[in-house]
Formats: C-alpha cells, structure tokens, sequence
C-alpha cells in the first residue's frame, strides 16, 4: 500500500506531534471485516485532537474503488465517548433524515495494533460550508439556511426524558463532556462523565462542579447559582427548559457541515449533504437546540454585513416555523425562541461554564464577576460580538 503524502485541506502546526498509524495493520483489519483491499491513503487535516485521513480502497470487478475516512485519535480518549458519538451517529441515521456517514469500523482501545484509537466512516461528498459561504448569492445562503432550520427541526423531534449522551441501545446515560487540560507544556483534554439529569437546572448546575473550589471564589460562584436559580424561578411557558430534552449537535458551525457548490448554469443552490462530527452530542433542553448559526450573526469587526446578516436571521426564522404547522406548539415554540427570546443569562452561562477551555483564573474570574454584575443589573446581552447588539424585531 502506497501512502500520499499531498494533502487536499492540511493544517500544520508544531503545537499538535504528528501521529504515525500502523497502516498495514488497518489494511489487515479493513481486509477482515469489510472485504475491501487499501490501494493507497492521504492525510486529510492535521488539527489538535485527530488525524484524518483518506483511504482509497482497491477496485474490484472493474469496479472503481472507493474511499473511506479514517480519523485517528492523538490522545487517549475515553471509550464511552467514542461508543456516544457512534450512538448517536446511528440513531440520526435511523430517525431522521439527516444525511450523517455511516460507520464501518471502529476501535476504543488505544493499545490496538495500528497505535491510536480510530474510527473508519464513509466519506461524504461536498464542500464544507465555511469554504463556499462567502461566495454564495444571497439567495443560496437562504437556501442553505432553510436547510439547516429542517435539521433543527428533525433534531427537535427526537424527544428525551432526560439530559445526558446517548448509549448503544439509544438510551440516556451520562452527560459526556470535555475540560482543556495542560500537562508539561501540552495540550490535552480531560473528559468528564456526570449524570444524566433530569432537569435543565441540575444540568447546567454540574458545569459549576468544575470550577476549582478555591475559597475566593465562593461568593462569586455563590452569585452564580443564585442567579441560575432565580431564572428557573420565572415561567417557562413555552417549555423551552423542559422536557421533553432534544437531540444537540455539540458543534453545529460551518466547519461540520458539507453542501454541494452551486450549479451556476442551472442556478441550482447548494444541497446539503452530510452534517460531521457528532462529538460529545447530547440530549438538552430546547433552547439550546434553536440558535442562529454562527456565520449570520452580527460582529463588531464586520460592520459591512450587518444589513445582510439582519436579512437571513429573518429567513431563518421564517424557516425555522416553516418546519412547523402554523399553530401548533412546535410552531409557537421556534417562535418564542428566536428572534427574540435568547437571553444573557443563559447565553452567556453557556459560553463561560459550558466549553472546553481550561480554567485560567487570572482572566476568567474577571469574566464571571462581569457575568454576575450585567445579570444584577440587567445590562447583559444574549449575543456579545457586538457592541451594540439588540433583539431582531419580530416581523415575520
């Protein structure tokens, strides 16, 4: 087997040591258990967690051959995780219709013969989006948000009685996540393993769990669940907190999302065709499920697109309900969500509490007593990249 050693999509970087897999021992293991022979492969990306990797399979009764994707882990990660992830891949594959790849192979233990874990899927044709987006008429990007407002939708249809990661038998089990760890000068993750819950408050809760208990903190961290509290003391008539809990992609941005180019003869807009990375997805309230894509929201450096990006919140919007029969409660509930019911307290928790930075407490505390303070005073805002940021008015 011949390895390629151009890359299509690489990203370099001292930070991250390059990977070496035993490729003859996953040709051996692709030979067993799918029948298919390695002609060549190709380093894909290069990026902090994983390798990927193009495998093109030898043609058989003249027959052109296929290619496959391969992902390699550069750390140990935990099984549960990666048995989540496939889960879940499955279960979208099942109960919607959702274009996601099917998976063919995968191996949790870190000490196989081909020297990292590894996960072998089907390779999905198109552009990922962040590539095509800018070069898109205005029209095709309102279709292609009116593609990702019908995955929302069938995301919001996969119902839940509680919060956490989906299990083998597409059951509940706990709340995989992970926390930016540095150990020796390197970048690593720590993966944490908690519940499920049965309320949004208990889950949103857990993430103060890992907040170091340093005794400074504690009336800050004090104020925080106060004012979590308090939020859940108001009414949720809309059931956007409750459950029954929905189906989240944890990642749900342009880099994961593949779309074919437009036909610029026929005019024909981009066609999605594959939604990536199911990493550390989850069950949650659904709130958290509705939000605008983070390419149409407004920034403070790219003043020029505000008008545009006002124009496509609302068709997305408008695509969003459009999922829905006017009426009905699925209908009233995208409403009640956007464009004008996000808001600071929740946005900014998430933002702070719920990613996989590591705790620096030289800076973040500084973060959370701002947190705390415009929620005191009601000055916070649901969307931070702009200065100025107001609600979308409701003209739909």
């Amino acid at each position: 087997m011949d390895s390629d050693s151009n890359t299509c999509d690489s990203y370099d970087s001292d930070e991250y040591p390059e990977l070496h897999p035993n490729f003859d021992a996953l040709q051996n293991r692709i030979l067993s258990d799918l029948n298919l022979s390695l002609a060549r492969w190709q380093k894909l990306t290069k990026g902090r967690y994983h390798e990927i990797y193009v495998l093109y399979t030898s043609p058989t009764d003249g027959s052109e051959g296929n290619k496959l994707i391969a992902r390699f882990s550069r750390f140990i990660e935990c099984p549960k995780k990666l048995q989540s992830e496939i889960a879940t891949m499955r279960y979208v594959r099942l109960h919607t219709k959702i274009p996601v790849p099917e998976v063919y192979l995968i191996d949790t233990s870190p000490d196989n013969r081909v020297g990292a874990q590894y996960v072998v899927m089907q390779q999905m044709e198109g552009q990922h989006l962040y590539r095509i987006w800018d070069d898109l008429t205005i029209d095709h990007q309102k279709a292609v948000l009116c593609q990702i407002a019908a995955v929302l939708a069938q995301l919001a249809n996969c119902k839940f009685d509680s919060i956490g990661c989906l299990q083998d038998d597409f059951s509940v089990g706990p709340l995989i996540h992970s926390i930016g760890v540095t150990e020796d000068g390197i970048d690593s993750i720590r993966i944490v393993c908690k519940g499920p819950f049965p309320t949004t408050l208990d889950y949103l809760q857990s993430f103060l769990e890992d907040v170091p208990h340093l005794p400074r903190l504690e009336p800050l961290m004090a104020d925080v669940k106060l004012l979590l509290r308090a939020h859940f003391g108001s009414q949720d008539p809309a059931r956007l907190l409750q459950p029954p809990f929905r189906l989240i992609h944890a990642d749900f941005d342009a880099q994961n999302m593949l779309f074919t180019t437009p036909n610029n003869k026929s005019n024909d807009p981009p066609r999605l065709t594959a939604i990536l990375d199911w990493e550390y997805a989850h069950t949650g309230p659904l709130y958290f499920l509705y939000d605008y894509p983070i390419f149409v929201q407004d920034a403070d450096w790219s003043k020029e697109l505000y008008s545009r990006n006002a124009l496509l919140r609302r068709g997305f919007c408008h695509a969003l309900r459009g999922q829905f029969e006017e009426g009905s409660e699925e209908h009233e509930q995208a409403k009640a969500i956007l464009p004008a019911g996000k808001n600071s307290r929740l946005n900014n928790f998430a933002a702070i509490f719920m990613g996989d930075l590591e705790w620096d407490w030289d800076s973040m505390e500084g973060v959370v007593r701002e947190y705390v303070q415009d929620e005191k005073q009601g000055t916070g805002k649901a969307y931070t990249g702009r200065l100025d940021w107001a609600p979308d008015p409701d003209t739909l």
